[in-house]
């Protein structure tokens, strides 16, 4: 009865305490800190429990006890160096469940389990990553979801060393205004020169995206981006002490070259990229200046050959609804062709160098070449997609017919082309 009334107690007692330690309903954060609680007053019982009911001299226990506490401790040194860790990081909690956290290991990933030996992270790659609370305990630890979820990264590239520090700069301000994955917050993205050197100049980008689990998508948008922007503007990268022996030229692609990497030219023979490169036209914009507003006549189409443009739907006319267009892209085409007014409002986020080709000297080639225009059909359905994204037409209302499609192309350019 004694023995039984001993337990009754010492139940009561440790459900106490979990009541007490689980209070704030953190129960995955403070579990360590319960099971230990739960296991001291446990062992306290059995000690109490066997003294006074066995009548055992309570020194000679408490000093075999000891003895053998001692050898179990050296034993399970790593095991209870990781329980105590546990304890002193269950306190202070410098992470919840769901945090995205890095170690100075170089390890992370997020926190999706803690108990009293480790914490388990899952990675960016999505494997799990079980670390030791001892080490966790004393690595340098950096919490990527507070204050904020959103997670920071930096980006170092070395540029031929002629190119002029401010062109670089802003040639990857402008492969930065191209991602769509990254936070475009003020503060959250930003660019340094680091160092000057012969064997090239290094900047530094550091970029955000909205959350951990973007971070690979930001990270690759980056990239390509940055590349893209870099080898339509001429500028060469370098290595790391290999002196460059040519002399930067600054060259942008030419019209022919820009045709060829352009998503809707590019399936053009190069017999017809050739004779509407000759025909097409510089343009050059300043930031902030607009190409085309919503409502205008469309006379001409547009191909980037640097910067980036900003494109806003006429029927959602604010700046969270947008696409931004970069090198090699084109916009316009679907206004030029159809005749519509153009329904979109473009504005240059940056210097932009491009070409255009209006109406007139796009009729003019055709009539030189009437299989220019079923090259252009093939061409403009294969880029439907990209035409959509940029400009919201409404493809549906064109008529997807070959016949039909030549019909309105060569009146519609025709009748530009006799009326300029």
């Amino acid at each position: 009865m004694s023995v039984a009334a001993w337990w009754t107690g010492t139940r009561a007692l440790i459900i106490l305490v979990r009541i007490i330690v689980n209070r704030k309903n953190d129960h995955n954060e403070v579990r360590i800190l319960s099971d230990v609680l739960s296991g001291l007053i446990f062992a306290s019982f059995v000690v109490l429990a066997i003294s006074f009911l066995c009548e055992v001299p309570v020194k000679g226990l408490v000093a075999t006890s000891g003895i053998v506490a001692i050898v179990i401790g050296l034993a399970l040194q790593s095991t209870l160096s990781d329980l105590f860790s546990g304890i002193a990081v269950g306190i202070e909690k410098p992470y919840r469940l769901g945090d995205v956290i890095s170690l100075d290991s170089g390890v992370s990933g997020r926190v999706v389990q803690v108990n009293w030996r480790s914490i388990h992270l899952q990675g960016s790659d999505h494997n799990l990553i079980i670390v030791p609370n001892n080490l966790v305990a004393k690595a340098q630890l950096i919490n990527r979801s507070l204050p904020t979820p959103m997670t920071s990264q930096t980006l170092d590239i070395r540029v031929h060393p002629a190119v002029p520090v401010e062109r670089v700069i802003n040639v990857l301000k402008a492969a930065l205004h191209g991602c769509h994955h990254i936070s475009h917050a003020p503060s959250a993205s930003y660019i340094d020169c680091l160092t000057l050197a012969g064997d090239g100049t290094v900047f530094r980008i550091s970029f955000s995206a909205v959350s951990y689990g973007h971070l690979v998508d930001a990270r690759t948008e980056v990239f390509s981006q940055v590349q893209r922007h870099l080898f339509h503007s001429g500028i060469p990268l370098t290595v790391k002490e290999l002196y460059p022996q040519e002399e930067w030229t600054a060259r942008l692609l030419s019209p022919a070259e820009l045709l060829t990497r352009s998503e809707l030219f590019c399936s053009l023979s190069v017999a017809s990229r050739e004779k509407i490169a000759r025909v097409m036209q510089t343009i050059e914009l300043r930031e902030g200046q607009f190409l085309f507003q919503a409502g205008d006549a469309p006379k001409s189409l547009f191909i980037i050959a640097s910067g980036t443009v900003k494109t806003i739907p006429q029927k959602r006319m604010n700046e969270e609804t947008h696409y931004i267009l970069g090198p090699g892209e084109s916009l316009g085409v679907v206004a030029l062709i159809t005749g519509h007014p153009y329904n979109v409002t473009a504005r240059a986020l940056s210097v932009v160098h491009g070409f255009q080709l209006d109406a007139a000297h796009l009729a003019e080639v055709i009539d030189e070449s009437p299989e220019l225009a079923k090259e252009l059909e093939i061409s403009v359905k294969n880029a439907i997609e990209v035409m959509a994204k940029a400009e919201q037409a409404d493809v549906a209302k064109m008529n997807n017919s070959s016949q039909g499609f030549l019909d309105r192309l060569k009146k519609m350019l025709v009748k530009k082309g006799a009326s300029e």
